[in-house]
């Protein structure tokens, strides 16, 4: 795999890439996308608002990196394979059949595993501590297993193969605290990465990528995206209302803070949030809702965004 200019001549075999706004990763990228994480309603709202944007003629996967954090992971996996559509028709689906409210077990967790999710739950920052003090509890938590987190995103996913190059998946170490960034010519399975991404502490046991034991890339920043701050042009997609809170590891006004590196870098950027609260991002009966309000966005955004990616 080629390397671009600010990138460890280590990476992708060596994955892990500190959060740094100042390396200027994205540098030497055209056209970047960077969708944050948020949840089973937040993964609803994008799936809508992509494939609408998509539908409008948008050539979204024309992106040269596309960087995805838990529910964005699995959303920059489909629009690089273009099967966005699917992926949407298939929420739409499980919105119908309430089939979330039926797989996932996590209504009444053991001590160990609700402990695990306050602590992620009710930080208000990444410092390494916080970090270390969340992984080594979900290290403990009795939770279910990485293979369940496996079957559900390969429920939606299909795919065994990355996509693109394009594609980077961001997950944390448990043990280390430290940020891993995976893509195709890496030491992990696309399965793997996606999972590892999504696993939230206490909701899900950290999935094992070789030696490492992996936990949701959302520690720190929802969005990851000082990964690609220095492209010339990123489109910059959050999947929760308000993420300027101090809230799951991410600092008060951390969002304003991120949108200000891609300015001062000289990124042009384009920014959208679902526009009303979604709630609890992890609450299945929320998916009407976030697909409903995400297509409505994207009617009112294609042209303005059509503009933005084109020129």
């Amino acid at each position: 795999m080629s390397h671009h200019l600010n990138w460890p001549s280590t990476w992708p075999d060596s994955p892990v890439l500190p959060p740094d706004p100042t390396a200027r990763y994205g540098e030497g990228f055209d056209r970047a996308i960077v969708i944050s994480g948020g949840g089973l309603a937040g993964l609803a709202w994008g799936s809508a608002y992509l494939d609408g944007l998509v539908s409008a003629g948008v050539k979204l996967a024309d992106a040269d990196l596309v960087v995805g954090t838990s529910a964005g992971s699995l959303l920059g996996t489909e629009l690089l394979a273009n099967d966005l559509s699917t992926f949407h028709k298939a929420l739409q689906l499980a919105a119908k059949s309430h089939i979330f409210e039926h797989i996932r077990s996590d209504d009444d967790p053991k001590p160990t595993a609700a402990h695990a999710r306050a602590l992620f739950d009710d930080a208000d920052n990444g410092d390494r501590e916080t970090l270390l003090a969340i992984g080594h509890a979900a290290l403990a938590a009795d939770a279910p297993s990485q293979y369940s987190l496996f079957a559900q995103v390969a429920l939606f996913v299909r795919r065994l193969r990355w996509p693109s190059p394009a594609l980077r998946t961001t997950s944390y170490d448990a043990y280390t605290a430290e940020r891993h960034v995976y893509a195709k010519g890496g030491n992990a399975h696309l399965l793997h990465a996606l999972a590892a991404s999504a696993s939230v502490p206490g909701l899900m046991a950290p999935v094992r990528i070789g030696e490492r034991r992996l936990m949701d890339g959302g520690m720190r920043s929802g969005a990851n995206s000082d990964i690609a701050v220095g492209a010339k042009k990123a489109l910059l997609i959050g999947l929760v209302h308000d993420p300027r809170q101090g809230k799951w590891t991410n600092a008060p006004g951390q969002w304003d803070s991120e949108i200000a590196d891609f300015k001062a870098a000289g990124t042009d950027l384009f920014s959208q949030l679902p526009s009303e609260e979604l709630g609890d991002p992890m609450d299945a009966t929320a998916l009407p809702l976030g697909l409903r309000l995400g297509a409505q966005q994207a009617t009112e955004d294609a042209a303005a965004i059509t503009e933005f990616w084109a020129n």
